[in-house]
């Protein structure tokens, strides 16, 4: 016996009830549902009315790729310079989701074992490492 089952809420044309196509007016397809907002770490694109992903280091964002909010369980917080989340102090962006610490003796660094300037004590030597005191042959 074959029957008529209805799509989901909001949706207007499935291909079962777990997998819709087209959502009503004013509601966003995102995974194969419709939801009035789309989940964080995506926007709403009005054209197409889907949801689109943010740029990975985005909590939210608008249309242009431009970050309204970080998320600060992953260490970011907004540029001053450019409208995108950046790692927080002590902290390094490795174009993942979270920011992983830089070592206990860098203040910022661009990889987990490059330093770029250190902290109060410490000196930076060639560039990468920051250390107690300078080696023979070095000056501070």
């Amino acid at each position: 016996m074959q029957v008529c089952a209805s799509c989901s809420n909001m949706c207007i044309k499935c291909l079962s009830s777990q997998f819709c196509i087209i959502c009503q007016p004013n509601s966003y397809l995102f995974n194969q549902s419709c939801y009035s907002s789309c989940p964080v770490k995506n926007y709403g694109d009005t054209n197409s009315w889907t949801c689109q992903a943010c740029p990975y280091d985005c909590r939210t964002c608008n249309s242009a790729g431009n970050c309204l909010d970080c998320d600060g369980s992953e260490k970011r917080i907004i540029s001053t310079i450019t409208p995108r989340c950046v790692a927080q102090n002590s902290y390094y962006d490795n174009k993942t989701f979270v920011c992983p610490r830089c070592p206990a003796t860098c203040s910022l660094c661009s990889f987990e074992t490059l330093c770029m300037s250190c902290v109060s004590g410490y000196y930076l030597m060639d560039g990468s490492t920051c250390l107690n005191a300078c080696p023979p042959r070095y000056f501070s």
